[in-house]
């Protein structure tokens, strides 16, 4: 005898009573959680953006490690080459 044994009878069968479905409750949240602010999207990656250009350097692994950290607290949003970008521009200024 095999498990399916009987499906044609069923499908045929049209006493067949269907059970209505139960309506599920919905939950209501009295305090919803606050939205999550998403930065801003950028239109454009910087690999492809024409201004530009990507460069390497040397730096100790305990000074990138030390910035890394730095940047994931940092409030005004900056990656690493915004920062790199912002001290080369100071540095620049003042050796001009």
């Amino acid at each position: 005898m095999s498990q399916f044994d009987g499906l044609l009878d069923i499908k045929t069968d049209k006493k067949i009573s269907q059970k209505p479905k139960p309506k599920i409750a919905q939950k209501v949240i009295a305090n919803p959680p606050p939205e999550i602010q998403m930065p801003p999207v950028k239109q454009l990656a910087k690999s492809k953006h024409t201004d530009y250009i990507q460069t390497s350097v040397y730096v100790k692994k305990e000074t990138l490690t030390m910035v890394k950290r730095a940047l994931l607290v940092d409030t005004k949003n900056r990656d690493f080459s915004e920062l790199v970008e912002e001290l080369i521009l100071g540095w620049a200024s003042k050796n001009q």
